[in-house]
């Protein structure tokens, strides 16, 4: 569902405010400092709408292929796979993909802070970037 939601955004939004209007020669004298910065958020929100589509898409491909599916139990994590052991019999039960979910559209635009943004925005290399970058950098003044 949401990905017919971003899909359908995309189009509909990008008619109005794209990246040709931006680059056109009267953009910078005809309009108003308030309507261009304006315009330029409204650019990047349809930029980002794309990307939610094709994080989304390639979730819907995985999910569909059997992809990530770990049994609830499990306590699957993006990036880092069931986090706890579970039976063979526990697998028939209730399953969860969220080992494949890349991007939570919903959090990554209406959180409060900077950091909630970004750890919605692309969780399997933000789980990456922590996992083998951050937490072995030398210096530990800058973890």
């Amino acid at each position: 569902m949401k990905l017919v939601v971003f899909v359908s955004m995309y189009f509909y939004i990008n008619k109005y405010f794209s990246v040709a209007g931006v680059k056109s020669s009267h953009f910078n004298h005809d309009y108003s400092f308030l309507f261009r910065m304006f315009y330029v958020a409204m650019v990047f929100m349809v930029a980002r709408f794309r990307f939610y589509s094709a994080w989304l898409a390639a979730e819907c491909s995985c999910i569909s292929l059997g992809f990530g599916a770990y049994a609830v139990e499990c306590k699957a994590r993006t990036g880092n796979g069931p986090t706890a052991d579970a039976n063979e019999t526990q697998y028939v039960g209730e399953m969860t993909f969220d080992t494949v979910a890349n991007v939570d559209p919903w959090n990554c635009e209406f959180s409060p802070t900077v950091r909630m943004k970004m750890r919605n925005w692309n969780k399997s290399v933000q789980w990456w970037l922590v996992t083998y970058v951050h937490r072995k950098f030398p210096i530990k003044s800058t973890r």
